[in-house]
């Protein structure tokens, strides 16, 4: 996402009812968010694929796996058991291209949010780090209790988001899909093409048959 960082001193205001006030951007960034997670479950068909299984075991095996680098782990070994090398290149490739759209909807579900007031066209991702401190920090010093996070992070980042941020990145994550499907695909063509020259060296005749 082209997001633009915004100077640290900058007055937001986090949680509430940001999105309550911008529901364009909570819609773009839902959209953002179901694309992250199809592109998800698609990993679970191109296991499938790989393993020439049924599209729901495939899932369901991927699905099981809870662990993202496990999760990695199978789709590779299974490539290195059942592909040859130019779609293991492939199918690596992918992966590595994908995880960052992983990282960007962890921050996106799971970012502090808030806005800069008179400001509806756009929404502030803060650090998470500093927030979660900010917020242990602030709960502490309400109760009179000492803080051992020590004094707060002077500089914040801020980084602000508009619905075109989000519509940009979730055509982003379809490319991937796209691309995953396109990987399947070349799965089949390879296959079919190994199986048909299989069966033509199978029926050969032998030198010399059909003769007197």
């Amino acid at each position: 996402m082209m997001a633009e960082p915004i100077d640290s001193g900058t007055r937001v205001s986090f949680g509430g009812n940001v999105f309550e006030d911008r529901p364009a951007i909570a819609a773009a960034m839902m959209g953002l968010v179901s694309k992250c997670s199809e592109l998800d479950y698609r990993w679970g068909v191109v296991l499938a694929e790989i393993l020439e299984a049924e599209a729901s075991a495939g899932v369901a095996m991927f699905n099981a796996v809870e662990n993202v680098t496990a999760k990695g782990r199978l789709l590779t070994a299974a490539g290195q058991k059942r592909l040859d090398r130019p779609h293991q290149k492939l199918l690596s490739r992918l992966m590595k291209d994908s995880m960052s759209a992983r990282s960007l909807r962890n921050d996106v579900a799971h970012g502090q949010w808030g806005g800069i007031a008179g400001d509806q066209d756009g929404v502030v991702l803060g650090d998470g780090k500093w927030a979660s401190e900010a917020v242990a920090g602030l709960l502490a010093r309400a109760h009179g209790v000492e803080t051992l996070l020590g004094s707060l992070p002077s500089q914040l980042r801020l980084v602000r988001y508009t619905v075109d941020d989000f519509t940009d990145a979730t055509n982003k994550i379809g490319a991937l899909i796209e691309r995953q499907l396109e990987l399947v695909d070349s799965f089949k063509t390879y296959r079919s093409g190994v199986r048909s020259s299989l069966r033509a060296l199978t029926h050969v005749p032998k030198a010399g048959a059909g003769t007197a």
